[in-house]
């Protein structure tokens, strides 16, 4: 259905440029070279979208680095000073994922922690 939508919108659009270069005479604009290029254009953009939301969805999910799982990091509870580890944490079902519905680590919280002791800066 996706490359249906696609084909539809790459045929819509090539034959409106193409109508616009009957109207203007430009010789760029004829069928043989826009359609070629629309077309990959087209299906060429769906693939780098997809790709992109990949890479950008095991961003947000990666784990943090080994060195903060492997230390203890100060914290302070009920005014006493005490060395915890970072706890590993486990998405059974993440928002707007519903293809993948066990990741083994998705904790954002823990990478922020993370981040934030690596900086020195850890309450």
């Amino acid at each position: 259905m996706v490359f249906a939508m696609i084909g539809a919108a790459s045929g819509f659009v090539a034959s409106g440029i193409v109508v616009i270069g009957r109207t203007t005479r430009l010789q760029a604009l004829r069928a043989v070279y826009v359609l070629p290029g629309v077309f990959i254009l087209g299906f060429g953009g769906f693939f780098a979208v997809t790709w992109t939301q990949q890479k950008i969805r095991e961003a947000r999910y990666a784990a943090p680095s080994a060195a903060c799982l492997d230390n203890l990091h100060p914290a302070r509870i009920a005014d006493v000073d005490i060395a915890l580890p970072v706890a590993p944490g486990i998405l059974l079902f993440g928002n707007g994922m519903s293809d993948h519905h066990y990741i083994l680590w998705s904790n954002p919280d823990a990478r922020a922690f993370c981040n934030e002791a690596d900086g020195g800066s850890a309450p």
